[in-house]
């Protein structure tokens, strides 16, 4: 593949894991050949087509079926909904979720306070997704601006998502 320059972009296929598969696909179908995404946001090219490709691009490194499945829908929430939030933000017992790091992800579920299982592959995964969240809602996160408050209204039709982000310039945690 060519980057924007016009330079060559080596890929190397290095995955081990489910998680480190997913990574993989993220960084090739987002930075290495961002085209077909390009087409998906531009309405040129349809999810479910868009998703075949990645789909075809596991299984042609010799990815077994089951595996390819989970990634492809672990992709697909990365992509268009909220990574490992979604299924959280899905659960109607849920009102509200608070992520404090990659490991510490707790909710409020029928108006009292716990905590999930949920978590990030690891805290470059969890960075990532903060950074993604917030261009993906047209928000600016920096020092200069520490603490964003923002909503999203498309992606749930049950709920308006609100989103508070605080960069390490102000939290204890990072």
């Amino acid at each position: 593949s060519t980057g924007a320059s016009g330079q060559s972009i080596k890929y190397e296929f290095k995955a081990k894991t489910q998680e480190e598969l997913l990574q993989d696909i993220i960084e090739h179908f987002t930075v290495v050949d961002k085209k077909s995404l390009n087409l998906v946001q531009r309405g040129v090219l349809s999810k479910d087509d868009f998703l075949a490709q990645v789909r075809n691009f596991i299984i042609h490194r010799g990815i077994d079926e089951e595996t390819t499945d989970a990634t492809v829908t672990a992709f697909r929430k990365y992509i268009w909904g909220y990574h490992v939030l979604d299924d959280l933000i899905y659960d109607d017992s849920i009102s509200d979720i608070k992520v404090i790091d990659e490991n510490n992800i707790r909710v409020k579920r029928y108006g009292k306070r716990e905590s999930t299982d949920i978590h990030f592959s690891s805290r470059n995964d969890y960075l990532s997704f903060v950074n993604y969240v917030a261009i993906k809602n047209k928000t600016n996160i920096s020092d200069i601006n520490a603490i964003q408050t923002f909503t999203d209204k498309e992606t749930n039709p049950k709920f308006i998502l609100r989103f508070n982000i605080m960069t390490s310039f102000v939290t204890s945690t990072g």
